[in-house]
Order: C-alpha cells, then sequence, then structure tokens
C-alpha cells in the first residue's frame, strides 16, 4: 500500500477530533504535493517527448477508473471524490 493510501486509510478509522488527526492530514497534504510535483517535474515531460496520444491515454485511465468502480474495488470515498 502506498504512503498515501496508507494515510487515507488511517484518516477513515479516525475522527476529526483525534490527538493525531491534523498532523496526518498536514502529512497526506505534503505527501500528495510531492507527488503532484513529480508528476509535472518528471513524467509530464517523459510523456511529452515520448509523443504519447495523452487524450487516448487520458480514455483508457478513466475506463480502467470505471470498472474498477464497477467492480467495487475503489472504496465509496473515493468515487465521491470523483464525482466532485
Amino acid at each position: 500500500m502506498s504512503r498515501i493510501s496508507s494515510l487515507i486509510a488511517q484518516l477513515e478509522e479516525i475522527e476529526p477530533g483525534d490527538d493525531h488527526y491534523d498532523a496526518k492530514v498536514t502529512v497526506l497534504g505534503e505527501n500528495i504535493d510531492h507527488h503532484v510535483k513529480e508528476e509535472q517535474d518528471e513524467m509530464f515531460p517523459k510523456a511529452k517527448e515520448a509523443k504519447l496520444d495523452l487524450a487516448a491515454l487520458g480514455a483508457q485511465m478513466l475506463e480502467r477508473k470505471q470498472e474498477l468502480q464497477a467492480s467495487g474495488r475503489v472504496s465509496a470515498a473515493k468515487k465521491k471524490a470523483s464525482v466532485a
């Protein structure tokens, strides 16, 4: 399980008033910021250089996400986030 997934799972198990809740949210935000920066600085330029069909790739990713949601392999919280 990735560090981000682990933190999300931990947050789902505790209440916002818990002593560690705010710290876990902060760490989660920092991990997400790092992940996004890594994608922007490393992965996206490599994808651009590879001349990938990003629209087709995005469509494939969306299709796979919908398959996972339909199979129940994606939590309800993730489904809600994808709708927003």
